[in-house]
């Protein structure tokens, strides 16, 4: 590839990026649609926030700060991309798992973007913090709120059910 194709990147960290795009793509377009975007648009968006972030990838320190980076960017996108809501008829397998995921996608940015990271991403209280630029006290708190605006039976259960569905997304 020449230098242009590359966008200016040396092959090492083309090759880098590239693997790195592999490894998170399904990952952040999984959390597009989370945050609750269509699967087509999640896609789209997924597109857009690696090409942008090529042109940051050399601000990246070291390949472990390239996650939490990539987070940080594709939140920043889908807060300025405008939401198409649409029906997620015929995307979960049970009824039980669209009507959590509409619940989710309705509660409050601020109780949304922490309780996603957490719950489906497995991200630790301090990378949250970092991503969503707030105290790990911001962020426990609004994860608790985001639990008790979703509260009813089994919860825990229902959640760990909807993160199998997510998983199975085309």
């Amino acid at each position: 590839l020449n230098e242009q194709m590359r966008g200016g990147l040396h092959m090492d960290e083309f090759e880098i990026l590239g693997t790195e795009i592999d490894i998170h793509s399904k990952k952040i377009e999984r959390f597009a649609f989370q945050y609750g975007y269509t699967l087509e648009t999640a896609y789209e968006v997924t597109l857009d926030i690696f090409a942008s972030f090529h042109n940051q990838f050399r601000d990246v320190a070291e390949v472990e700060s390239i996650l939490p980076a990539v987070y940080k960017l594709a939140i920043q996108k889908l807060v300025q991309t405008e939401r198409l809501l649409s029906s997620v008829e015929g995307v979960f397998a049970f009824e039980e798992d669209a009507e959590l995921h509409l619940q989710i996608v309705k509660l409050d940015e601020k109780y949304r973007l922490p309780f996603i990271l957490l719950q489906f991403h497995n991200l630790m209280y301090v990378q949250i913090a970092s991503i969503l630029d707030l105290s790990t006290i911001e962020v426990e708190t609004n994860i608790q709120t985001a639990k008790a605006l979703l509260s009813g039976h089994h919860l825990e259960k229902r959640l760990e059910l909807l993160g199998k569905s997510y998983d199975r997304l085309p």
